[in-house]
């Protein structure tokens, strides 16, 4: 079962890394097309004042909102139909990675 463990977490790690970049794509296209859309009400936590805009939970969650609902068809870059479908389906491939990977752990022990 540690081969199976090792596999599903390289296995993540990489899917995690291109969940990443087609996230990051996604923001910039939404982030040019439509500010208003991850606009919200309120400061950054402390937490987040010093680092870029996306990795505050508030956008990230809202960029999420976009490439899960109707929205994501009203974006006009034909990149963004690629991103839409890459983050949902690399977002539900992570989490069953990750779970195949702490079911592995757990029975390697």
């Amino acid at each position: 079962m540690t081969s199976a463990y090792s596999i599903a977490t390289l296995l993540y790690l990489v899917l995690l890394a291109a969940y990443f970049w087609s996230f990051r794509q996604l923001y910039h296209i939404i982030d040019d097309e439509h500010p208003e859309w991850l606009s919200y009400k309120g400061e950054p936590s402390i937490f987040f004042q010093s680092t870029p805009r996306m990795f505050d939970p508030n956008v990230s969650l809202r960029v999420m909102r976009v490439a899960f609902t109707r929205r994501a068809k009203l974006l006009a870059s034909p990149a963004a139909g690629r991103h839409v479908v890459a983050v949902r389906t690399l977002f539900v491939c992570c989490l069953i990675l990750l779970g195949l990977a702490t079911y592995a752990s757990s029975i390697s022990r």
